[in-house]
């Protein structure tokens, strides 16, 4: 209640996170669709993240941003499209690799006769030259890894930090679908505010727990988030940088109408 809690892998791996030429708040969200394809339907048995979409969908309203679902989540889409923004959130189920944390893997929608099977694996991700600032892995157990000597933990959500992202919230257990949702809506209120993420992370706790009853007030429901890597406030694309191209269009087509009326009058 008192303190922004952020965390680092290393020393070495915070400080060499200079937050450089980052693509200004530019936000994608990738939300993949395990019921239609039966490669993990029926296969695995995934459940839909049913409150995926829901989080989506809050963070356009309140940020903006391209949603790439079904087909569009897959993993040869991540590969190309999330090099381009600036803010990425993936709520995907993950497969963890216990001997191997870099063959653990997040289960991206799997695109049929491709050559992506849809696991985006840990070692793949650090093969990718992102320029994001934040990435937001909303699944279960996404910060789990092995932990090494003078290392800290190998996991999933360290891979990125090897692509340049500075930043990256993840999760320490399973997550609640309707907690997971209300916790992810005043993060991203708080950084449309201009908090860092580790006080709009803290700031959307609080909140919760000023409205949740006494089972959901357990840490289970709330503390599973935590902020790893560099606190500076992200640059935001601002709102009306995203209409500049319409108002254009529209005084183009005003002069057009204009000149044609004056031409043939």
């Amino acid at each position: 209640k008192d303190y922004s809690i952020s965390y680092a892998y290393t020393a070495n791996l915070l400080l060499d996170q200079d937050g450089g030429n980052r693509v200004p708040g530019r936000i994608a969200s990738f939300v993949p669709d395990y019921q239609k394809n039966s490669a993990f339907g029926s296969r695995s048995g995934l459940p839909a993240l049913e409150g995926a979409m829901d989080e989506a969908m809050d963070i356009r309203k309140q940020l903006g941003g391209k949603l790439f679902t079904g087909s569009e989540a897959d993993e040869l889409s991540f590969k190309s499209r999330a090099s381009h923004y600036g803010l990425l959130h993936i709520a995907a189920h993950t497969r963890l690799d216990d001997t191997d944390p870099f063959l653990s893997c997040l289960l991206m929608t799997p695109a049929p006769d491709s050559a992506g099977d849809g696991h985006l694996y840990s070692f793949e991700i650090t093969q990718m030259n992102l320029n994001a600032q934040l990435v937001v892995l909303s699944g279960c157990n996404t910060g789990i890894g092995n932990l090494l000597h003078g290392e800290g933990l190998i996991s999933l959500a360290r891979s990125f930090f090897y692509t340049g992202v500075r930043t990256v919230v993840y999760t320490l257990w399973p997550v609640a679908d309707k907690s997971s949702r209300k916790l992810t809506g005043g993060f991203y209120s708080g950084l449309n505010r201009k908090k860092s993420p580790d006080e709009a992370l803290r700031e959307s706790k609080l909140s919760f727990l000023e409205n949740a009853d006494p089972v959901k007030a357990h840490p289970y429901y709330w503390a599973g988030y935590v902020v790893v890597g560099r606190t500076d406030p992200l640059v935001l694309q601002k709102k009306y940088i995203r209409i500049l191209p319409v108002m254009f269009t529209l005084l183009i087509l005003f002069i057009s109408i204009a000149a044609f009326r004056k031409f043939n009058g």
